[in-house]
């Protein structure tokens, strides 16, 4: 334990820096916070690289210090307990309970004191004998001079000290820690946090005997207990592996490991998001987190994302059970310091001068969420803002000190009292169980929130309904048929498509069943021959419907052995279990006056079907994904200029240094294209591929020039009920080329980076369609900046600068992969004007300002769009792109055509059917034509009511 005589002494300085030496040289370290501190342990997680721990008998009582101590350590080579305030220092009237001596005593660990020396000489070695001798039952075994002086003094204070001088630290400047309002800024909100920290350890390992620190933790007794174990605090799991999402980013930086370690032990999906950038809470939500941070100090940035904070009262107020301590408390009032947050609580919260800090024990006056009336709880308060009123008129959370505190119904709990669930499991627990037993919305309650799954049902001749893929943002079937479909998944959870009318197709001589009983559409050539997917029958198009595999995000077995995905229709099916699709160019022939009988027939390729084909005269075009203004002149111009200078062979080398200096880049890792299309034709024609992936639902040309090129694409598709997120496990590991979007065209969903580079492999080419980055502001997630081997972004200018008839894009990534590209690319096919759009777009000092207004203007436009169909009660995807995928029932895209609107059908994009349209944004003005349009048409469940007014 590193501890001190007082606070001040620099004890985080040491202890964090001991833990980045120890671990530098080659040590496995597990850090550990004596108290109820959230600060010091992000320090001490970027110097273990573990997570930080606390270690608090007044938060967890005295029993589980040690197993929360064993659990935290678990395979390290040393653990490392940094104290709090003076050695004795305690809860005030306690005699020094929870204080580090305390816990040093529980843990039976030896204590190395850290002394500021700077203002003294032989007086540190009477306060050191003192401290060391006070109480026998805790072992002072060594001394670290910190922020010594002169060598003359220093060494007239080691001989005053009869302890071992471990360590003698001279004060450095360039490790001075900025302190906050409530202590010191947490490691997640300094920029230079992990450089702050590999200095801390540089320093100590160059001034602290790091052997002997060593030596004495080695002398530590063993212990007598077992690590503490989350699974059997918590119980029996819940099942459906419910999703709760947790505050985190910058602004909610305060919370304990073990929190979300019992919600994963009880059963819960635990996904955190950033209330400071995040769109959308995470897809299938049915459980809110907020813990503790600083909003004060990013209030203004809360408030500004109307968007989540709009969609996460919903979701409370709906009744998705809520969890919310101190910041979390905060983000649910009306307003703090004036500006408005989620507006949950009828409650206004304001800084203060007075700092609230508080150890207390608080009893819970009647049944909420979280606790049974009369029952004890122990808990801390940390903060300088005030909250009025300062309880819910229906009822408070807690009574502390014979006050009442906070705001609590069966839903919701929500205070500024910090508890530590590991002290009171039975709050986890509960919690769980409460999230689990939340039924899932029919879409539209809430966006986050992915609707249930029906079983599967039974077709009128007795035979199963099958369906392959996700249908709807629920996974519902379309009910309006005799015989619909139902379960998008198979009993073995692989996606697979079946003809309900004739139950003699999900098994027989053609269609042989799989091991665990599901129905697999294949040829049954055998494994010598081509497997190809039986395709629909009856239909105006060829009944072959590519030479693809389908496996489900999330379900199945792919890559895991055997023979992986299945091969199955990768089409969407109708309401009979046939390809419900369309012919576009019939489509369009027909024009708006002609569109009031349903469009029959398939398009002769589905996968090359895109939004200029939905357009036609008299229409509104709410197909075409092409910012709606104007381009800038100074577009204009460079486009002129590089058609003047057509006579000369077009030379690339321009744009490709204007690329590489706008991402940051070596020009080596940039290739201009004539477009991202002759991207995928290059990518797929690059290597004999042995197992492409698509990931699905998204744009469809790579898995069409895949299938040019000869290849037989794996298609994962990602489930509509966990909002079309992507788990990097569902793509099979066998995988030497994975495609997909981000965000992702049709549903706009934005991966997380860290979700993409999980799926980096040895031997494996990542390619992420970034075609629609620009249009998000920040490019949150982005790749393009990143020297990732293995991985290539794929860029394109046509959309966000209204140049749809220049085919210009670039890719940008791993150098060895984009110069094989360029071996492969037809010289030059990027044309003269499109070199200039790509020098003037990254190149041009007023293309950023321009490109970051564009960006804004349609995230005003898609948040407006959003509301307005929110307003509906219609179903759509949260999106992060200038594009919305709506479900408006099967016929909707019919009707919409006869009152005159465009939009993209969304039946040709493989895990979608007809009920799911995609529709571009535009200006309010624009898309309340739209949303009048859907006044009065049923779009699966629901009736749009009337919107001019509002939209």
């Amino acid at each position: 334990m590193v501890a001190a005589p007082m606070t001040g002494q620099g004890k985080t300085t040491v202890a964090t820096g001991l833990m980045a030496a120890l671990r530098a040289a080659g040590h496995a370290v597990s850090g550990h916070k004596v108290g109820p501190d959230y600060i010091d342990p992000g320090y001490h997680a970027l110097a273990t690289g573990r997570p930080g721990r606390n270690l608090d008998p007044h938060l967890v009582g005295e029993h589980r210090v040690v197993p929360l101590l064993l659990h935290g350590a678990r395979g390290a080579d040393a653990a490392v307990v940094e104290g709090v305030m003076g050695l004795h220092d305690g809860r005030i009237g306690t005699d020094g309970f929870a204080s580090s001596a305390h816990v040093a005593a529980l843990t039976r660990t030896p204590v190395v004191l850290v002394v500021d020396v700077s203002r003294m000489s032989r007086s540190v070695g009477a306060l050191v004998a003192g401290m060391a001798g006070y109480d026998p039952s805790v072992q002072v075994a060594g001394v670290i001079l910190n922020r010594a002086g002169s060598a003359r003094n220093t060494a007239e204070i080691v001989r005053s000290t009869r302890l071992p001088v471990l360590g003698v630290v001279p004060h450095d400047e360039r490790i001075a820690r900025p302190s906050r309002h409530l202590g010191l800024v947490p490691a997640a909100e300094r920029e230079e946090s992990e450089r702050v920290v590999a200095r801390l350890g540089e320093h100590v390992a160059a001034h602290v005997d790091l052997d002997a620190v060593l030596e004495l933790a080695r002398s530590a007794p063993g212990l007598d207990a077992g690590p503490w174990d989350p699974a059997a605090e918590v119980g029996e799991p819940v099942r459906g592996r419910p999703v709760v999402a947790v505050a985190g980013g910058r602004a909610f930086t305060f919370r304990y490991a073990e929190t979300e370690e019992l919600l994963r032990a009880a059963g819960c999906d635990v996904r955190v998001f950033d209330p400071l950038t995040d769109a959308g809470l995470p897809p299938g939500t049915r459980g809110l987190h907020l813990g503790g941070g600083f909003p004060e100090v990013y209030a203004g940035a809360l408030s500004a994302n109307r968007a989540l904070a709009a969609e996460l009262r919903e979701a409370v107020l709906d009744g998705v059970p809520t969890a919310a301590e101190c910041a979390g408390l905060l983000y649910l009032a009306r307003s703090l310091d004036g500006r408005p947050m989620a507006g949950v609580l009828a409650a206004e919260a304001r800084m203060t001068e007075r700092l609230t800090l508080r150890y207390p024990e608080a009893v819970s006056p009647r049944d909420t969420l979280l606790t049974r009336a009369g029952e004890r709880v122990t808990g801390h308060e940390f903060h300088r803002t005030r909250i009025t009123p300062q309880a819910g008129a229906d009822g408070p959370a807690w009574e502390v000190e014979g006050t009442a505190e906070g705001f609590a119904s069966p839903t919701l709990h929500a205070s500024y009292l910090h508890v530590h669930w590991a002290g009171h499991p039975r709050l986890a627990a509960r919690f769980a169980a409460a999230v689990a037993a939340r039924p899932l919305p029919v879409g539209g309650a809430h966006p986050g929130a992915a609707p249930a799954r029906p079983a599967p049902r039974t077709a009128p001749g007795g035979g199963a309904v099958v369906a392959g893929g996700g249908v709807g943002p629920a996974g519902l079937a379309d009910h309006t048929g005799p015989a619909s479909l139902a379960d998008p998944a198979g009993p073995n959870g692989l996606a697979v498509l079946a003809d309900p009318v004739n139950p003699a197709n999900l098994a027989g001589p053609d269609v042989p069943a799989s091991p665990a009983g599901s129905a697999v559409l294949a040829d049954p050539a055998g494994p010598d021959g081509p497997t190809r997917p039986h395709g629909p029958t009856g239909l105006d198009g060829p009944a072959d419907t590519r030479n693809t595999a389908v496996t489900t995000a999330g379900e199945g077995d792919a890559g895991e052995g055997g023979d992986g995905p299945r091969s199955a229709d990768p089409l969407r099916a109708g309401p009979h279990g046939r390809a419900a699709l369309v012919d576009p160019r019939r489509d369009r022939q027909q024009g708006p006056g002609s569109c009031a009988a349903p469009l029959h027939g398939a398009p002769a390729d589905p996968l090359r079907h895109h939004g200029d084909a939905e357009t036609g005269e008299g229409l509104l075009d709410l197909a075409v994904n092409v910012y709606a203004g104007p381009r800038p002149d100074w577009l204009d111009r460079a486009l002129h200029a590089g058609l003047a200078g057509a006579a000369a062979y077009p030379d690339a080398g321009p744009a490709r240094a204007a690329i590489a200096r706008r991402h940051g880049r070596d020009p080596a890792d940039v290739l201009p294209t004539a477009g991202a299309a002759e991207a995928f034709t290059l990518l797929a024609r690059l290597r004999p591929w042995h197992r492409p992936v698509v990931v699905h639902p998204q744009f469809t040309e790579p898995h069409a020039a895949l299938e040019q090129a000869g290849h037989r694409v794996t298609a994962v598709l990602c489930p509509a009920r966990d909002g079309f997120a992507l788990d990097p496990a569902a793509v099979p590991e066998d995988a030497d080329l994975v495609v997909v979007g981000n965000p992702t065209n049709p549903t706009g969903v934005l991966h997380p980076a860290r979700t993409l580079r999980a799926l980096r492999r040895p031997g494996r080419l990542l390619v992420v369609d970034e075609a629609f980055m620009d249009a998000v502001p920040g490019e949150p997630g982005s790749l393009a900046g990143e020297r990732l081997e293995g991985v290539v972004v794929l860029r394109s200018l046509t959309k966000h600068w209204s140049i749809p008839g220049i085919r210009a894009g670039y890719a940008v990534g791993d150098p060895a992969a984009v110069r094989e590209l360029a071996r492969a690319q037809t010289p030059w096919s990027v044309s003269a004007p499109a070199v200039a759009a790509m020098v003037a777009c990254a190149a041009d000092p007023r293309a950023a300002d321009e490109a970051a207004e564009r960006a804004r203007a349609l995230d005003g436009w898609r948040r407006s769009l959003q509301g307005g169909l929110r307003r509906a009660g219609a179903d759509f995807v949260p999106s992060r792109a200038p594009f919305v995928l709506v479900r408006v029932g099967e016929g909707g895209h019919v009707h919409l055509r006869g009152r005159g609107i465009a939009v993209r059908r969304a039946d040709t994009f493989p895990g979608l059917d007809a009920s799911w349209v995609r529709v571009a944004v535009r200006p309010p003005e624009t898309a309340a034509r739209f949303l009048a349009a859907l006044e009065g048409w049923d779009t699966g469940g629901r009736t749009a009511p009337a919107l001019t007014a509002r939209a």
